[in-house]
């Protein structure tokens, strides 16, 4: 599985994606929305782990930008703390998964497996026109 991760934190950020590779993905990281949306544009990820406090530009822009994308990666925000005016609207903007920090690796393998079941269930689903 392909997954980007944004986070401002370079510790934070090499701790998810060496827990992403135990888990046997491959990724890619930025550390703001600058390289992250041209990297969102140019890779079909399947997989973007968002951190929602990002200085200057939001986490509820980047998902702004990955809803126009052709190809939209499974969104999961990562959090610091449960403000469920924030969840709904990561949600409403498409972040259908939350992690709540500190996270380990059962709970990165928990996310992508349900990652993996939500894809299977899609390709199982007829296509309409």
């Amino acid at each position: 599985m392909g997954c980007l991760v944004i986070e401002d934190s370079s510790n934070v950020r090499a701790v998810m994606c060496r827990l992403l590779a135990s888990c046997g993905c491959e990724t890619e990281e930025a550390d703001g929305p600058a390289g992250a949306i041209g990297l969102l544009k140019d890779h079909p990820y399947d997989a973007l782990f968002l951190d929602w406090d990002l200085p200057d530009f939001g986490a509820l822009d980047i998902l702004r930008e990955v809803n126009r994308l052709d190809a939209r990666p499974h969104v999961i925000l990562c959090v610091t703390h449960n403000d469920p005016r924030e969840l709904a609207l990561a949600n409403a903007a498409g972040a259908k998964h939350i992690l709540m920090k500190p996270y380990d690796e059962d709970m990165v393998a928990e996310v992508l497996a349900s990652i993996g079941e939500e894809t299977h269930i899609e390709q199982q689903q007829p296509k309409t026109a």
